[in-house]
């Protein structure tokens, strides 16, 4: 998928569909169908996009490379979720931060909970990753091959 220069990798269809996808399954699937795959969904959706928003975000205030940004966006996803999903003390912070964000909206949001085993989805921030760099014009994952001559007989 090619996009325009100065693009960020964030605003293509892939990851807005993920954070489509996140809602839903925040504000309607986990309570329509409660289970373990709409309780893991949430997970996967977040290491996908985050890494990816924070790389915009970044773009704003740095002048870093886009490769630099998705790394440290990557890095952020990955300590977060060490910190809200591994231990208690992560959980009750994000806990008490989301509430007093959401406090003047009315919303009540499902509190978030220690959960290791949420931690499989941390591979996913890998694909993020990997992602964003195919789509940087400056990074290849393979090196360039010679193009072929336009006519036959052409030298190179």
């Amino acid at each position: 998928m090619k996009r325009a220069p100065g693009t960020e990798p964030f605003y293509e269809t892939v990851p807005l569909a993920v954070v489509a996808l996140f809602l839903l399954n925040n504000f309607w699937f986990k309570s329509s169908f409660p289970g373990a795959f709409t309780g893991k969904l949430s997970d996967v959706c977040v290491c996908f996009f985050v890494p990816l928003f924070v790389a915009a975000v970044l773009r704003e205030v740095t002048s870093w490379t886009l490769k630099t940004r998705v790394h440290s966006g990557a890095t952020v996803m990955v300590l977060s979720l060490l910190l809200v999903k591994g231990t208690e003390t992560g959980s009750t912070l994000l806990n008490s931060f989301v509430a007093s964000a959401t406090s003047w909206s009315g919303l009540t949001l499902r509190p978030n909970l220690a959960d290791p085993t949420d931690l499989w989805a941390l591979p996913v921030v890998l694909f993020s990753y990997l992602y964003a760099l195919g789509h940087d014009r400056s990074f290849r994952f393979a090196p360039r091959l010679p193009s072929a001559p336009s006519h036959p007989g052409t030298p190179r």
